[in-house]
């Protein structure tokens, strides 16, 4: 399921709501639901490739503004992925295997993402 489907869920949702007479503000909340904007992930990944920048891979469930498509791209143009937790303490940084099943399911092997290499590895690549 995509974003634009869920957008269009919770449109359909606020109508019932406003129709059954709820309060104006949980339709409003419903209604706030959008699709995303649309984003030229090619244009964005020639530019990391032409600036060395290495893109990041939030591995926060509700994040994850990497998908598997984007992170296929990636490896087949030469950028670089970094995943991350954007953890807020200790717990969260379980959510690291969402990154990683990303990855994986966009063909990403170990030298595709910068923190799998060792840490001397990785301070020559960000030195660049």
């Amino acid at each position: 399921m995509e974003n634009a489907d869920i957008a269009k869920i919770f449109h359909e949702i606020a109508d019932l709501l406003e129709i059954k007479g709820e309060n104006p503000f949980k339709v409003r909340s419903y209604r706030a639901a959008r699709e995303p904007y649309p984003v030229n992930m090619k244009k964005i990944m020639e530019a990391a490739k032409r600036n060395n920048v290495i893109m990041e891979l939030n591995a926060y469930p509700d994040r994850l503004d990497l998908n598997d498509i984007h992170c296929r791209l990636a490896k087949e143009m030469g950028v670089m992925v970094a995943i991350s937790t954007d953890s807020l303490n200790r717990l969260q940084m379980k959510n690291i295997r969402f990154g990683v099943y990303t990855a994986r399911r966009g063909w990403m092997e170990k030298e595709d993402v910068l923190n799998t290499r060792p840490i001397n590895e990785t301070m020559k690549i960000l030195k660049r």
